[in-house]
Protein backbone atom coordinates (compact mmCIF):
# COMPACT_ATOMS: atom_id res chain seq x y z
CA UNK A 1 0.00 0.00 0.00
CA UNK A 2 1.42 3.42 -1.04
CA UNK A 3 0.39 5.22 2.23
CA UNK A 4 2.33 2.38 4.53
CA UNK A 5 5.96 4.50 4.02
CA UNK A 6 7.97 2.72 6.30
CA UNK A 7 10.77 5.54 6.85
CA UNK A 8 10.63 9.26 5.47
CA UNK A 9 14.24 11.19 5.60
CA UNK A 10 15.14 14.59 6.03
CA UNK A 11 18.18 16.27 6.13
CA UNK A 12 18.00 17.27 10.27
CA UNK A 13 15.63 14.61 11.18
CA UNK A 14 13.65 11.10 10.13
CA UNK A 15 10.18 10.38 10.01
CA UNK A 16 8.85 6.63 10.57
CA UNK A 17 5.23 6.16 10.13
CA UNK A 18 3.99 3.15 12.55
CA UNK A 19 0.70 1.33 11.95
CA UNK A 20 -1.64 0.95 15.04
CA UNK A 21 -3.90 -1.59 15.31
CA UNK A 22 -7.04 -0.54 16.41
CA UNK A 23 -9.70 -3.89 17.69
CA UNK A 24 -13.23 -3.13 17.10
CA UNK A 25 -14.67 -4.79 14.27
CA UNK A 26 -17.64 -7.21 15.38
CA UNK A 27 -15.28 -10.10 15.76
CA UNK A 28 -13.20 -8.55 18.07
CA UNK A 29 -16.69 -8.67 20.76
CA UNK A 30 -16.29 -10.61 23.93
CA UNK A 31 -12.87 -11.65 23.17
CA UNK A 32 -9.53 -11.08 25.23
CA UNK A 33 -6.94 -9.18 24.16
CA UNK A 34 -4.65 -11.52 23.95
CA UNK A 35 -6.42 -13.28 20.75
CA UNK A 36 -7.39 -10.50 18.99
CA UNK A 37 -5.30 -10.43 15.58
CA UNK A 38 -5.35 -8.07 12.11
CA UNK A 39 -6.62 -10.06 9.65
CA UNK A 40 -4.73 -7.94 7.17
CA UNK A 41 -1.32 -6.31 7.82
CA UNK A 42 -1.54 -2.52 7.48
CA UNK A 43 1.30 -3.19 4.61
CA UNK A 44 -0.62 -5.51 2.94
CA UNK A 45 -4.23 -3.74 3.01
CA UNK A 46 -5.35 -2.43 -0.39
CA UNK A 47 -4.31 1.00 -1.83
CA UNK A 48 -7.04 3.43 -1.35
CA UNK A 49 -5.78 5.42 -4.60
CA UNK A 50 -4.23 2.58 -7.03
CA UNK A 51 -7.03 0.58 -8.89
CA UNK A 52 -6.84 -3.36 -8.35
CA UNK A 53 -4.86 -3.66 -11.66
CA UNK A 54 -1.68 -2.85 -10.63
CA UNK A 55 -1.39 -5.52 -8.26
CA UNK A 56 -3.91 -8.21 -9.38
CA UNK A 57 -3.87 -11.59 -9.27
CA UNK A 58 -0.23 -11.36 -8.65
CA UNK A 59 0.48 -14.84 -6.63
CA UNK A 60 0.90 -14.47 -2.96
CA UNK A 61 4.43 -13.99 -2.15
CA UNK A 62 5.15 -12.80 -5.63
CA UNK A 63 6.68 -9.77 -6.80
CA UNK A 64 5.31 -7.98 -10.71
CA UNK A 65 7.51 -6.44 -12.71
CA UNK A 66 6.61 -4.71 -16.33
CA UNK A 67 9.65 -5.68 -18.73
CA UNK A 68 9.86 -3.37 -22.02
CA UNK A 69 7.76 -4.30 -25.31
CA UNK A 70 11.12 -5.36 -27.27
CA UNK A 71 11.79 -8.86 -25.03
CA UNK A 72 11.81 -11.83 -26.25
CA UNK A 73 9.54 -14.03 -24.06
CA UNK A 74 9.39 -16.91 -26.57
CA UNK A 75 13.39 -17.17 -26.14
CA UNK A 76 14.16 -19.41 -23.64
CA UNK A 77 18.46 -18.00 -23.51
CA UNK A 78 16.85 -14.49 -23.20
CA UNK A 79 14.65 -15.88 -20.49
CA UNK A 80 17.79 -17.32 -18.56
CA UNK A 81 19.75 -14.47 -19.09
CA UNK A 82 17.19 -12.11 -18.13
CA UNK A 83 16.37 -15.02 -14.69
CA UNK A 84 20.33 -14.53 -13.80
CA UNK A 85 20.55 -10.85 -13.96
CA UNK A 86 17.17 -10.14 -12.03
CA UNK A 87 18.26 -12.21 -9.14
CA UNK A 88 22.19 -10.47 -9.35
CA UNK A 89 20.63 -7.27 -8.70
CA UNK A 90 18.09 -8.49 -5.94
CA UNK A 91 21.15 -10.06 -4.05
CA UNK A 92 23.42 -6.79 -4.63
CA UNK A 93 19.89 -4.46 -3.59
CA UNK A 94 19.54 -7.24 -0.38
CA UNK A 95 22.62 -9.22 0.23
CA UNK A 96 21.91 -11.70 3.10
CA UNK A 97 18.65 -10.80 3.46
CA UNK A 98 17.58 -12.04 -0.10
CA UNK A 99 16.62 -15.67 -0.93
CA UNK A 100 16.52 -16.71 -4.74
CA UNK A 101 13.61 -17.83 -5.55
CA UNK A 102 11.89 -18.32 -9.20
CA UNK A 103 11.19 -15.94 -11.92
CA UNK A 104 7.97 -16.82 -14.15
CA UNK A 105 7.39 -14.35 -17.39
CA UNK A 106 3.88 -13.99 -18.09
CA UNK A 107 2.30 -11.88 -21.68
CA UNK A 108 -1.07 -10.45 -21.32
CA UNK A 109 -2.19 -8.61 -24.37
CA UNK A 110 0.80 -6.48 -25.44
CA UNK A 111 2.10 -6.13 -21.47
CA UNK A 112 4.97 -8.51 -20.59
CA UNK A 113 5.75 -9.23 -16.84
CA UNK A 114 8.18 -10.75 -14.67
CA UNK A 115 6.71 -12.34 -11.48
CA UNK A 116 9.75 -13.23 -9.26
CA UNK A 117 9.01 -15.11 -6.31
CA UNK A 118 9.92 -13.32 -2.63
CA UNK A 119 11.13 -15.66 0.50
CA UNK A 120 12.36 -12.69 2.51
CA UNK A 121 13.26 -12.86 5.22
CA UNK A 122 12.96 -8.94 5.06
CA UNK A 123 10.18 -7.19 3.56
CA UNK A 124 10.50 -6.33 0.11
CA UNK A 125 10.61 -2.52 -1.11
CA UNK A 126 8.96 -1.77 -4.19
CA UNK A 127 11.37 1.29 -4.63
CA UNK A 128 13.74 -1.46 -5.39
CA UNK A 129 15.64 -0.93 -8.95
CA UNK A 130 15.73 -3.48 -11.44
CA UNK A 131 17.06 -3.57 -15.00
CA UNK A 132 17.43 -5.54 -18.26
CA UNK A 133 19.77 -5.15 -21.25
CA UNK A 134 19.31 -1.70 -20.04
CA UNK A 135 16.02 -0.87 -19.84
CA UNK A 136 14.67 -0.27 -16.29
CA UNK A 137 11.73 -2.17 -15.02
CA UNK A 138 8.61 -0.93 -13.86
CA UNK A 139 7.24 -2.02 -10.60
CA UNK A 140 3.83 -3.32 -10.59
CA UNK A 141 2.52 -4.67 -7.32
CA UNK A 142 3.27 -7.56 -4.57
CA UNK A 143 1.24 -10.36 -4.39
CA UNK A 144 -0.67 -10.85 -1.08
CA UNK A 145 -2.48 -13.42 0.79
CA UNK A 146 -5.08 -10.62 1.43
CA UNK A 147 -8.48 -11.72 -0.64
CA UNK A 148 -9.10 -9.87 -3.77
CA UNK A 149 -13.07 -8.57 -2.18
CA UNK A 150 -11.51 -6.39 0.39
CA UNK A 151 -11.23 -3.03 0.01
CA UNK A 152 -9.78 -0.30 2.26
CA UNK A 153 -11.87 2.89 2.71
CA UNK A 154 -9.55 5.88 4.18
CA UNK A 155 -11.28 8.97 7.00
CA UNK A 156 -9.29 11.79 5.66
CA UNK A 157 -9.24 15.13 6.84
CA UNK A 158 -9.72 14.27 10.48
CA UNK A 159 -8.44 16.53 13.86
CA UNK A 160 -6.20 16.14 16.76
CA UNK A 161 -9.36 15.91 18.96
CA UNK A 162 -10.26 12.90 17.01
CA UNK A 163 -7.74 10.39 18.61
CA UNK A 164 -9.47 9.36 21.09
CA UNK A 165 -13.00 8.49 19.11
CA UNK A 166 -11.30 6.45 16.80
CA UNK A 167 -13.59 2.91 17.86
CA UNK A 168 -16.87 5.40 17.85
CA UNK A 169 -16.04 6.90 14.26
CA UNK A 170 -15.01 3.61 13.01
CA UNK A 171 -18.16 2.07 14.33
CA UNK A 172 -20.08 5.29 12.66
CA UNK A 173 -18.49 4.45 9.11
CA UNK A 174 -19.54 0.62 9.46
CA UNK A 175 -23.31 1.24 9.50
CA UNK A 176 -22.95 3.58 6.60
CA UNK A 177 -21.21 0.89 4.58
CA UNK A 178 -23.68 -2.66 4.01
CA UNK A 179 -20.51 -4.91 4.04
CA UNK A 180 -18.41 -6.95 6.76
CA UNK A 181 -15.84 -4.24 8.89
CA UNK A 182 -12.68 -6.90 8.62
CA UNK A 183 -10.02 -4.49 10.57
CA UNK A 184 -9.21 -1.08 11.55
CA UNK A 185 -6.21 0.84 11.50
CA UNK A 186 -4.50 4.43 12.38
CA UNK A 187 -1.10 5.73 12.14
CA UNK A 188 1.54 7.61 14.54
CA UNK A 189 4.30 9.72 12.77
CA UNK A 190 7.58 9.27 14.91
CA UNK A 191 9.96 11.85 14.02
CA UNK A 192 13.74 12.43 15.74
CA UNK A 193 16.48 14.27 15.42
CA UNK A 194 19.54 13.59 14.13
CA UNK A 195 21.44 15.82 16.44
CA UNK A 196 19.98 15.66 19.64
CA UNK A 197 18.40 12.07 18.79
CA UNK A 198 15.22 13.25 20.51
CA UNK A 199 11.73 11.40 19.33
CA UNK A 200 8.71 13.37 18.82
CA UNK A 201 4.96 11.41 18.12
CA UNK A 202 2.18 12.93 16.50
CA UNK A 203 -0.80 11.00 15.53
CA UNK A 204 -1.35 10.75 11.59
CA UNK A 205 -4.85 11.88 11.86
CA UNK A 206 -6.05 9.34 9.20
CA UNK A 207 -8.12 6.21 9.79
CA UNK A 208 -8.06 2.95 7.70
CA UNK A 209 -11.13 0.62 7.64
CA UNK A 210 -10.88 -2.48 5.63
CA UNK A 211 -14.47 -3.76 4.59
CA UNK A 212 -14.97 -7.30 2.63
CA UNK A 213 -17.42 -6.34 -0.53
CA UNK A 214 -18.56 -10.14 -0.57
CA UNK A 215 -20.99 -10.88 1.19
CA UNK A 216 -19.51 -14.17 2.13
CA UNK A 217 -15.60 -15.30 2.07
CA UNK A 218 -16.54 -17.75 -0.50
CA UNK A 219 -18.84 -15.60 -2.80
CA UNK A 220 -16.77 -14.00 -6.20
CA UNK A 221 -17.24 -10.53 -7.14
CA UNK A 222 -14.37 -10.04 -9.54
CA UNK A 223 -17.03 -8.89 -12.26
CA UNK A 224 -18.63 -6.79 -9.73
CA UNK A 225 -16.28 -5.28 -7.58
CA UNK A 226 -15.84 -1.88 -9.05
CA UNK A 227 -19.55 -1.77 -8.92
CA UNK A 228 -19.61 -2.40 -5.73
CA UNK A 229 -16.45 -0.17 -4.72
CA UNK A 230 -18.53 2.54 -6.60
CA UNK A 231 -21.84 2.61 -4.85
CA UNK A 232 -20.14 2.46 -1.48
CA UNK A 233 -21.14 6.12 0.63
CA UNK A 234 -18.41 8.95 -0.19
CA UNK A 235 -19.01 10.77 2.91
CA UNK A 236 -19.56 10.32 6.55
CA UNK A 237 -21.25 12.77 8.96
CA UNK A 238 -19.55 12.36 12.52
CA UNK A 239 -19.82 15.15 15.19
CA UNK A 240 -21.54 17.56 12.54
CA UNK A 241 -19.20 17.74 9.87
CA UNK A 242 -18.87 15.63 7.23
CA UNK A 243 -15.65 14.25 6.64
CA UNK A 244 -14.28 12.61 2.82
CA UNK A 245 -13.94 8.90 2.34
CA UNK A 246 -11.20 7.41 0.27
CA UNK A 247 -11.21 4.43 -1.24
CA UNK A 248 -10.13 2.65 -5.21
CA UNK A 249 -13.15 3.16 -7.59
CA UNK A 250 -14.70 5.99 -5.19
CA UNK A 251 -17.81 7.86 -7.21
CA UNK A 252 -16.62 11.61 -8.24
CA UNK A 253 -19.69 12.70 -4.95
CA UNK A 254 -20.90 16.35 -4.68
CA UNK A 255 -18.12 18.03 -1.98
CA UNK A 256 -20.98 20.72 -1.60
CA UNK A 257 -23.75 17.87 -0.52
CA UNK A 258 -20.60 16.03 0.67
CA UNK A 259 -23.11 13.46 2.98
CA UNK A 260 -26.62 14.17 1.83
CA UNK A 261 -25.48 13.05 -1.65
CA UNK A 262 -24.57 9.26 -0.14
CA UNK A 263 -28.01 8.33 -1.54
CA UNK A 264 -27.80 6.65 -4.74
CA UNK A 265 -31.06 7.67 -5.65
CA UNK A 266 -29.70 11.61 -5.34
CA UNK A 267 -25.67 11.31 -5.78
CA UNK A 268 -24.77 14.12 -7.72
CA UNK A 269 -21.24 15.39 -9.22
CA UNK A 270 -20.44 19.14 -8.25
CA UNK A 271 -20.95 20.03 -11.52
CA UNK A 272 -24.38 18.53 -11.41
CA UNK A 273 -25.47 19.75 -8.15
CA UNK A 274 -28.76 21.80 -7.98
CA UNK A 275 -28.29 23.03 -4.31
CA UNK A 276 -25.45 24.96 -4.93
CA UNK A 277 -25.60 28.73 -4.77
CA UNK A 278 -25.01 30.12 -8.13
CA UNK A 279 -22.19 32.55 -8.37
CA UNK A 280 -23.82 35.53 -9.87
CA UNK A 281 -27.03 35.84 -8.22
CA UNK A 282 -26.40 33.48 -4.71
CA UNK A 283 -29.64 32.22 -4.96
CA UNK A 284 -29.81 28.31 -5.20
CA UNK A 285 -30.87 25.87 -8.06
CA UNK A 286 -28.34 26.86 -10.76
CA UNK A 287 -25.20 27.89 -11.82
CA UNK A 288 -23.90 30.68 -13.16
CA UNK A 289 -24.13 29.58 -16.86
CA UNK A 290 -27.85 28.98 -16.27
CA UNK A 291 -28.33 32.13 -14.32
CA UNK A 292 -31.28 34.48 -16.06
CA UNK A 293 -29.93 37.61 -14.42
CA UNK A 294 -26.76 36.76 -15.47
CA UNK A 295 -27.40 36.30 -19.06
CA UNK A 296 -29.90 39.51 -18.81
CA UNK A 297 -26.65 41.55 -17.60
CA UNK A 298 -24.55 40.19 -20.01
CA UNK A 299 -27.24 41.22 -22.82
CA UNK A 300 -27.15 44.69 -21.22
CA UNK A 301 -23.39 44.41 -21.30
CA UNK A 302 -23.35 43.28 -24.77
CA UNK A 303 -25.48 46.11 -25.81
CA UNK A 304 -23.37 48.86 -24.11
CA UNK A 305 -20.53 47.06 -25.99
CA UNK A 306 -21.77 47.42 -29.29
CA UNK A 307 -23.27 50.85 -28.50
CA UNK A 308 -19.88 51.97 -27.37
CA UNK A 309 -17.86 50.14 -30.92
CA UNK A 310 -20.53 52.40 -33.04
CA UNK A 311 -19.51 55.32 -31.03
CA UNK A 312 -16.60 54.89 -32.13
CA UNK A 313 -16.86 54.08 -35.61
CA UNK A 314 -18.63 56.94 -36.10
CA UNK A 315 -15.96 58.78 -34.50
CA UNK A 316 -12.63 57.92 -36.86
CA UNK A 317 -15.06 57.99 -39.45
CA UNK A 318 -15.82 61.58 -38.53
CA UNK A 319 -11.91 62.05 -38.04
CA UNK A 320 -11.20 59.99 -41.30
CA UNK A 321 -13.27 62.37 -43.60
CA UNK A 322 -11.84 65.30 -42.08
CA UNK A 323 -8.39 64.50 -42.64
CA UNK A 324 -9.16 63.34 -46.41
CA UNK A 325 -10.85 66.77 -47.23
CA UNK A 326 -7.89 68.85 -45.26
CA UNK A 327 -5.07 66.50 -47.48
CA UNK A 328 -7.11 67.78 -50.34
CA UNK A 329 -7.23 71.30 -49.91
CA UNK A 330 -3.38 70.81 -49.06
CA UNK A 331 -2.97 69.70 -52.17
CA UNK A 332 -4.56 71.97 -54.21
CA UNK A 333 -3.08 74.56 -52.57
CA UNK A 334 0.20 73.49 -53.52
CA UNK A 335 -0.83 72.49 -56.99
CA UNK A 336 -1.86 75.90 -57.53
CA UNK A 337 0.56 78.04 -55.99
CA UNK A 338 3.31 76.10 -57.87
CA UNK A 339 1.78 76.89 -61.47
CA UNK A 340 1.09 80.98 -60.72
CA UNK A 341 4.61 80.44 -59.66
CA UNK A 342 6.00 78.67 -62.91
CA UNK A 343 5.20 81.66 -65.28
CA UNK A 344 7.03 84.19 -63.10
CA UNK A 345 9.85 81.94 -63.32
CA UNK A 346 10.34 81.23 -67.00
CA UNK A 347 9.39 85.14 -67.56
CA UNK A 348 13.15 85.91 -65.45
CA UNK A 349 14.78 83.44 -67.28
CA UNK A 350 13.71 84.35 -70.18
CA UNK A 351 14.92 88.29 -69.76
Amino acid sequence: MAEATPAQTTSARQMTITPKYIPCAPRHRNKSADVIRPKVPFEEIPSVTETRNLAYKIPPGFVRYGLPSSFKINDLEVQMNAIGTIVEQLEVAYREKYTPGTVTFNKRGKIITADIQWTGPTRFDSATPLQIEGYSLAFMGIGTFTPDTYITIKVANLSGSHEASLPSLARVVSQIVPYSLIDVWTTDRVLQSRVTQRTFRSWGAELYLIFNLANTEEEGIQEQYEERAAALPGWVTYGGQDYRLEYAYRFDYCTFCKAAANDLTVRHTYNRCEARLCSFCKDPGHKRKDCPKAKRAQRDMDADDAKAVETVALQRAALGSRLHNENLAKRKRLQYGEADERPENSNSMTN
